[in-house]
C-alpha cells in the first residue's frame, strides 16, 4: 500500500492568524477560512483579493465555512471572523 504525502500547509502546518478586527494584516497567506460571515475590505474596485481576478469583491459577504485559496499579502476585514493560514 502506498502512502499519500500531504502538503503540511493543507492542514495549517505553516500556522495561521485569527482575525476578527478591522486592522490590516500583512503576511504570506495561502488560504482564508471564514469562521463567522465576513466582508473583506476592498476599497478600490480595481483591487482584488490575493491573486484572484475578475469582478470586484467589494461588498461580498462570504458565509461561515467558506475557504478562499490564493496568494494573499494583505487582509483587512469590514466585519466577521477569519483564520488566515500562512505559508
Amino acid at each position: 500500500m502506498s502512502m499519500y504525502i500531504r502538503n503540511p500547509f493543507d492542514s495549517g502546518g505553516g500556522g495561521g492568524k485569527f482575525i476578527s478586527g478591522t486592522t490590516t494584516y500583512t503576511g504570506n497567506f495561502y488560504a482564508v477560512q471564514v469562521i463567522a460571515d465576513a466582508v473583506l475590505n476592498v476599497t478600490d474596485s480595481t483591487k482584488y483579493v490575493g491573486n484572484l481576478t475578475g469582478d470586484s469583491l467589494t461588498g461580498v459577504t462570504f458565509p461561515a465555512g467558506t475557504v478562499i485559496y490564493g496568494v494573499f499579502t494583505t487582509l483587512t476585514l469590514v466585519s466577521g471572523k477569519v483564520i488566515a493560514y500562512t505559508t
